[in-house]
């Protein structure tokens, strides 16, 4: 169903949390444009990365609910057994690059401070496989990782996203078990929105 003309776009502000962000033009970052599960299926195939833990953003409403409008690409997302979110930066002027080590030590992910209030649901309520289903969170799992990415940040998600997947899957070849999601940050055209909207959407990112 169409949005009606009341319908609001929200603006939304693009952080690359990343620590040479003058480094954008390098990693080939680029003005997000609207995405299909076939389009990510096909850049996912093309970088040999698997595709079973993909999800996507299943509406508008969700991409602003998620992280009330401000979005990290790539970024790491941590839970515990619990499901409440743990932060792997020790203050906010810390980067992306911690998360290699907070995954190293990921064992110790339940002794660590967290959030009850900020719950694995959020996200999984607000997002979609691709194949356009619900996901659940798999029982007794030592934690739960969601890894950002999208398409526009270039080489940042080989560099980051990707590598950081490979380390999880260390993880759980050493002991621990992990549930990880590859969490899709770009715009899909399944939300459907009038060329209008989407026009407007685009025009709002700032990167």
């Amino acid at each position: 169903m169409k949005p009606n003309k009341s319908f609001l776009i929200v603006t939304l502000i693009l952080f690359f949390i990343s620590c040479k962000p003058a480094l954008k033009s390098f990693y080939g970052i680029k003005k997000p444009k609207m995405e299909s599960t076939e389009s990510l299926m096909d850049y996912l195939h093309k970088k040999k990365v698997p595709v079973e833990n993909v999800l996507i953003i299943k509406d508008l409403n969700g991409f602003s609910s998620i992280n009330n409008g401000v979005f990290s690409v790539p970024n790491a997302i941590f839970f515990n057994a619990k499901g409440e979110y743990v932060e792997y930066k020790k203050s906010a002027e810390e980067c992306n690059a911690y998360v290699f080590g907070f995954i190293e030590d990921l064992e110790s992910i339940n002794n660590q401070p967290s959030d009850p209030a900020y719950k694995i649901n959020l996200l999984l309520e607000n997002t979609k496989n691709l194949q356009l289903e619900s996901v659940k969170a798999e029982d007794k799992k030592d934690t739960y990782v969601f890894i950002t990415w999208a398409k526009y940040a270039g080489k940042l998600n080989k560099d980051k996203a990707f590598a950081w997947i490979n380390l999880l899957e260390e993880a759980n070849q050493k002991g621990m078990n992990v549930q990880y999601f590859l969490l899709n940050y770009d715009l899909q055209k399944s939300w459907d929105l009038t060329e209008q909207q989407e026009e407007e959407l685009l025009n709002q990112f700032k990167i």
